[in-house]
């Protein structure tokens, strides 16, 4: 997330001009040659946030990123998720989401100590995040973010809070509030929360479920009341395209690419394999083999190689985004392989 304050008395400007800023200082945006950027206010995004003084009010809006002309800016990620859905409103549908964001609370940002040692829907004084999570979904609620309800999940010190589904744009939107209050109400109880996908070995990371659904006006185009599953053929070839997020995305890209990756199902006709009713982490790689399982890449190099081969992520996210998207990540692979891992030194420095 990114920000700037103004004045209530510049706020008339804001909506009839946009406000100016520099976006060659943000990764990802304009060359240094092309820096200037406009910012106009969605109104239709304001709200009052509720953890600021009651007396000097403090509102927040989302932002369309535009070129100096006006038109919209292809690296602004609302503007590729709008291009998304634009696309799917000429085929008639709207997607409805519903995430279920996992995170953490440890007691700061410098490590990984739990707050709680709870597991799964406990209701016990171990778990202590309780408050948090009933004043963080308050807080929401006050936001107009509607929640379909909270728990601990499985990790110690592991909670999930779920949105109840909204449209796409809007749910987008939400998510990215969503973070912001999480780690807003426990910084004021003087703890930490993150949406790090696997901050403590051997324990479950934190992922994001996100319920999909495609309406043709106010029909569920993945229901079938006379399928096995409830499902109807559409919603089994979009199944079979999916890719998989975490709780860490940014939504307006993942969210692209899921609808890609889904509407690609649709129209390719992919076959939605059959489910597997076992416990798959406990197949041997024989096993899995012979059922067709494939697992997701294990390191980020290889999800890396495996974007960049992809025509439907670079035409979900546009030539700009995708090609800064693969750049910036090639950097983080390779900021993350020069260093010298724990690991190698436990295991390696006493033999050799």
């Amino acid at each position: 997330m990114k920000s700037f304050a103004i004045t209530s008395e510049e706020l008339e400007g804001a909506f009839d001009e946009g406000m100016g800023f520099d976006g060659s200082s943000i990764k990802g945006f304009a060359r240094i040659d092309e820096s200037d950027m406009i910012a106009k206010p969605d109104p239709s995004t304001f709200q009052i946030l509720p953890w600021r003084p009651k007396e000097k009010a403090v509102a927040r809006m989302f932002c369309d990123v535009l070129n100096p002309d006006g038109t919209p800016y292809e690296g602004d990620p609302r503007y590729a998720l709008r291009r998304n859905l634009q696309r799917l409103k000429e085929k008639g549908f709207t997607l409805y989401l519903g995430p279920e964001l996992e995170f953490f609370y440890f007691e700061d940002e410098k490590g990984t100590k739990v707050l709680d040692e709870g597991g799964y829907f406990d209701l016990t004084t171990l778990d202590a995040g309780s408050d948090l999570r009933r004043e963080t979904v308050l807080t929401l609620e006050e936001l107009g973010i509607k929640v379909e309800y909270s728990h601990h999940e499985v990790a110690p010190s592991q909670h999930e809070i779920d949105l109840r589904y909204a449209e796409a744009s809007v749910m987008a939107d939400s998510v990215m509030t969503y973070r912001i209050v999480v780690k807003e109400i426990a910084s004021k109880y003087g703890c930490f929360a993150t949406f790090m996908p696997k901050p403590i070995f051997g324990q479950n990371g934190s992922g994001m479920h996100t319920h999909q659904s495609l309406f043709k006006g106010d029909r569920n185009a993945f229901f079938d009341p006379k399928d096995k599953y409830y499902l109807s053929d559409i919603a089994k070839k979009y199944i079979a395209g999916l890719r998989s997020p975490d709780p860490s995305c940014n939504p307006y890209l993942a969210f692209s690419v899921m609808l890609a990756a889904g509407l690609e199902g649709i129209e390719k006709n992919y076959e939605l394999p059959e489910p597997v009713e076992k416990d798959i982490y406990h197949l041997t790689e024989e096993e899995k083999h012979q059922l067709g399982i494939k697992s997701l890449p294990g390191s980020l190099i290889e999800a890396i190689e495996i974007a960049e081969k992809s025509d439907v992520v670079r035409k979900a996210l546009g030539d700009h985004i995708f090609n800064n998207f693969i750049e910036n990540k090639k950097i983080e692979w390779d900021n993350y392989r020069i260093k010298i891992h724990p690991y190698e030194i436990e295991r390696y420095l006493p033999i050799l």
